[in-house]
């Protein structure tokens, strides 16, 4: 059978301007140090919005002429992790970008999104052993389907780039690929605000994902919040408890109410209520002094809650999402403030050591959480029109190292969130058959 991903071709696609010799070299934060330098892969997918296929030519142009204008302000892109991985050589090497054409129609896609041809709109799949020993900090393949459609397969390394930081150079480069620009300008400055620490234990980035290191065998799966049922659960949760610190946000009540049932259905499994451990990543940019939206690199800390429940009594919403409240509450100004100054690597040490003990329970459930939320991709217009579906696709049972992993992300319209689960097994057999998770949920809905 012919192959329906037929690559056209591939190249590294340099900084349209070669970058200045005095930022050749850009160091990389204490926090760039925590993470490792794993690629996060997301497709971005765009039916065609245009009257005619004959405009795909000249704005797959533009695309890379738009992606090379970008590099220029985005210049560390296009370099090189160092040996040391304390540095990336801005060498403008350039993005490895590839080409390839899609023998289907796009919506057939969207409509029954499939891992495995997912995975063949990367430069390479995610699961491939091939992407450790890649040393760029970013990779992009561009797909265009036969109906004119447009799939982006996006890998950023995880050693400078997290979500925010993707969000700003995706603006950036919708923009230029139109012929317009951005208004706000991204700065590469969070290695003065967190400075490198030399000394800190190569394996330090091992306690700031624990949950990702599972040995059971994990399996992929979409489940969709509506809008609708978001409100219901957020009622439920104002009517359940008067002790909240404030209204629960849309995303942690939706991560509450999954770890709730996360939790219920390990009990099922277990016979006992085990303890959980659920992390999430906490955005620090609007909490330094002054905020610093537009950084580039990992400005983001975890929150770590703990719930223990010593009877078999049914577990409350509320409860849950109080704990998560709590925990959140804690990454505040005054704790980006003790990771800052003089300090500063005192501080970090003893807040990694807090981690590490929250982890040390071996008989615990362990799940992180990471949210994409209002981070406004869909709005990213390459020439497309405005997107259609944003997917993180290394969800999968051939990528073990995303074990235990919650992703949330804005659906299309109307204040839902998709959540993307990679997670045990039998965890997500009981999941898709759990009556109060169906009544708030929809499994694996078509993203159209």
């Amino acid at each position: 059978m012919e192959r329906e991903v037929k690559i056209i071709s591939n190249e590294y696609i340099k900084p349209i301007s070669p970058t200045p010799s005095h930022l050749k070299t850009h160091k990389l934060s204490v926090l760039d140090q925590l993470n490792s330098h794993a690629y996060i892969p997301y497709l971005y997918f765009y039916l065609n919005q245009m009257d005619t296929n004959n405009e795909i030519p000249e704005k797959r142009i533009r695309l890379k002429q738009g992606l090379s204008e970008t590099l220029t302000n985005f210049y560390p892109l296009a370099g090189e992790i160092k040996e040391n991985h304390q540095e990336i050589d801005c060498n403008d090497k350039g993005v490895y970008y590839v080409e390839a054409e899609v023998n289907m129609q796009l919506i057939d896609i969207l409509k029954n999104p499939e891992t495995k041809l997912l995975h063949q709109l990367f430069p390479y799949s995610p699961s491939n052993k091939i992407l450790i020993t890649k040393t760029c900090i970013t990779m992009v393949q561009v797909n265009i389907f036969s109906c004119g459609g447009l799939v982006i397969g996006l890998y950023t390394s995880h050693k400078l780039i997290d979500g925010s930081s993707a969000s700003l150079f995706l603006k950036y480069w919708a923009a230029a690929a139109r012929g317009s620009s951005y208004q706000e300008s991204p700065e590469f400055d969070t290695h003065k605000m967190f400075p490198l620490n030399p000394s800190l234990n190569k394996h330090a980035s091992l306690v700031m994902w624990p949950g990702l290191m599972g040995k059971c065998k994990c399996v992929a799966r979409r489940i969709v919040f509506y809008s609708n049922a978001i409100s219901a659960l957020r009622a439920e949760v104002s009517l359940c408890s008067t002790n909240l610190k404030k209204n629960p946000s849309r995303v942690v009540v939706v991560i509450g109410f999954i770890w709730k049932r996360l939790m219920a259905a390990s009990r099922l499994r277990s016979g006992v209520q085990k303890p959980s451990v659920m992390t999430i990543s906490v955005n620090l940019r609007g909490k330094t002094s002054p905020p610093s939206f537009n950084s580039i690199g990992n400005m983001i800390w975890f929150a770590v809650a703990k719930y223990e429940e010593s009877t078999n009594k049914a577990i409350e919403l509320s409860s849950v999402v109080g704990c998560l409240q709590n925990a959140i509450s804690e990454i505040d100004n005054k704790f980006v403030e003790e990771l800052q100054g003089a300090k500063g690597h005192v501080n970090m040490v003893k807040h990694l050591e807090n981690m590490k003990a929250a982890y040390a329970d071996v008989e615990a459930d362990y799940v992180v959480a990471s949210s994409l939320c209002n981070a406004g991709f869909y709005e990213n217009d390459f020439g497309w029109g405005e997107g259609t579906w944003l997917c993180h696709g290394g969800v999968d049972a051939d990528c073990p190292a995303l074990t235990n992993l919650i992703v949330l992300a804005d659906t299309k319209s109307g204040g839902g969130i998709e959540v993307q689960l990679s997670l045990d097994e039998e965890l997500i057999c009981i999941l898709e058959s759990d009556p109060e998770m169906l009544s708030f949920a929809s499994v694996n809905h078509c993203p159209l």
